[in-house]
């Protein structure tokens, strides 16, 4: 099956379309089936991003007991992937985890275009081995929507998913995995609800009784509540959806519920500007302090590297030209 998406806006109403496929096909097999992986988060309405925020970040893990059930012992190897939310995703990290430590991001998008979607081939094919543990991290601005966005397949709702090709081919062609219910509405302060109500109510705490859950979402203080609803969400249990082929389970798999994993050495990006500022080593001449001057630039970018900069990009030109430092500020 193939899907192809149209974004057409007004002024596009004299354009003619042209776009097509080109098939090549050989008698001549080659040593490995690639097959496609999604890993992220369900579409579902549990995914849930709340309205008026610059940075929501919502999670979706293939998590260990997966890939030990469906990978060979000689692993997986990802050569490209394509990274996928809808309108208001801006950034994007496929994490690698082993053994409670993280590896380098497989792929990683910080300044993700939803117009712009495509297979992105990797430097290197990264190896995934039984019992790894992979994350697809989204990051959403919802600063210009006033309402909550949920998780689902129009492009109005939101998704967080990445799909990788790889090889050689296993059975496991899906690994997603879902809030829970519990924490759904541990992360909203709903304690019950009542069983089999329609539409669906709220039965505790006393002050929520009887209210809907939709008018629970739609009324819900995010301005004053959201770091306690994205600790909730981030750190709350989520149901693992390992499948073979929709909707049939990895055996094994069944009936997990799971908890963030453990990390105990998460990896540190390095700062690419100061990867790769080389100062030129040259003597001082009488009178002259651009060396103290460059020290005290260094220092400057070394202290707030690691918390206040979004982006830097160096550019040494020697002297007596000059350093020129362009920085974007978070």
């Amino acid at each position: 099956m193939m899907e192809t998406h149209y974004s057409v806006s007004p002024q596009d109403v004299d354009v003619s379309e042209s776009s097509g496929i080109r098939v090549y096909y050989t008698a001549s097999l080659r040593k490995h089936d690639a097959g496609v992986l999604s890993v992220g988060l369900d579409p579902n309405w549990r995914h849930i991003i709340p309205p008026g925020q610059p940075d929501v970040v919502s999670e979706g893990h293939c998590i260990s007991a997966c890939t030990q059930h469906a990978v060979p012992p000689t692993g997986i190897n990802i050569f490209a992937v394509s990274l996928h939310t809808h309108q208001i995703g801006r950034k994007f990290r496929l994490r690698h985890l082993r053994q409670r430590n993280e590896l380098p991001p497989i792929s990683r998008d910080y300044n993700y275009d939803y117009n712009y979607q495509e297979y992105r081939r990797l430097v290197k094919p990264v190896i995934v081995y039984p019992g790894d543990h992979l994350i697809a991290e989204c990051v959403y601005n919802s600063v210009e929507r006033s309402t909550i966005t949920l998780g689902g397949l129009t492009s109005r709702e939101e998704m967080c998913l990445v799909f990788g090709y790889y090889y050689p081919r296993v059975d496991l062609s899906l690994c997603h995995s879902l809030p829970s219910l519990p924490t759904v509405l541990h992360s909203l302060g709903i304690q019950e609800l009542w069983p089999g109500s329609s539409p669906v109510l709220i039965q505790s705490p006393p002050e929520l009784a009887n209210m809907t859950l939709e008018n629970r979402l739609v009324t819900y203080d995010w301005e004053n509540n959201f770091r306690s609803f994205q600790d909730a969400t981030r750190k709350g249990s989520f149901k693992p959806l390992c499948w073979i082929k929709k909707p049939s389970f990895l055996p094994g798999t069944e009936g997990l519920e799971e908890f963030y994993p453990n990390i105990t050495q998460p990896y540190r990006e390095q700062s690419s500007c100061l990867n790769r500022w080389k100062k030129p080593r040259r003597r001082k001449k009488p009178g002259e302090d651009e060396d103290i001057r460059e020290k005290e630039i260094y220092d400057s970018i070394s202290v707030h590297e690691s918390s206040r900069l979004n982006k830097a990009e160096c550019i040494w030109v020697s002297p007596p030209f000059f350093l020129i430092v362009v920085i974007f500020i978070r």
